[in-house]
């Protein structure tokens, strides 16, 4: 049975610069393309790993974090992952590469300890993720600092 919502794997990979969609038949007058994707990677190298990555709790308000590293060569962009356990960063932020190498998480809870890693990607992959960086609540007898910790440790 044929559907026009179906995914296509070819039997060997395809080695391509441009992908050309041709339409054969459209039951109505336009023609709407939705969620056209190709998916692959390039030939080139991947980004490194983001080193210099620090992360700190608002004082004034504890559902605040600050996040900054320092800038990879090659990337397009990089991925901030935060979640509640090392081994749980669920949570995902998206930033550009022509964007500051610094974003304020506006998404925490009060009286939770976060996680934090980073990684980069480009056209070719995406990095591994920089050691898991551990930011403490802020409450009484606890102090803002982070612990680095690695993802990968056993």
């Amino acid at each position: 049975m044929f559907s026009y919502w179906h995914y296509i794997e070819f039997a060997k990979p395809v080695y391509a610069r441009y992908v050309k969609f041709e339409n054969v038949y459209v039951p109505s007058e336009k023609l709407v393309v939705s969620g056209f994707r190709v998916f692959g990677h390039g030939n080139g190298r991947m980004p490194e790993v983001p080193v210099s990555v620090n992360a700190k709790r608002d004082v004034k308000d504890d559902r605040n974090a600050t996040i900054n590293w320092n800038e990879v060569e090659g990337a397009v962009g990089y991925n901030i992952l935060w979640g509640v356990a090392p081994d749980k960063l669920y949570q995902t932020y998206q930033v550009w590469a022509d964007q500051p190498t610094e974003k304020e998480i506006r998404a925490l809870n009060k009286g939770v300890d976060y996680y934090f890693s980073v990684e980069a990607f480009n056209e070719n992959g995406v990095s591994q993720p920089c050691t898991v960086i551990e930011v403490l609540s802020i409450e009484v007898g606890k102090t803002n600092y982070h612990v680095n910790r690695s993802l990968f440790e056993k």
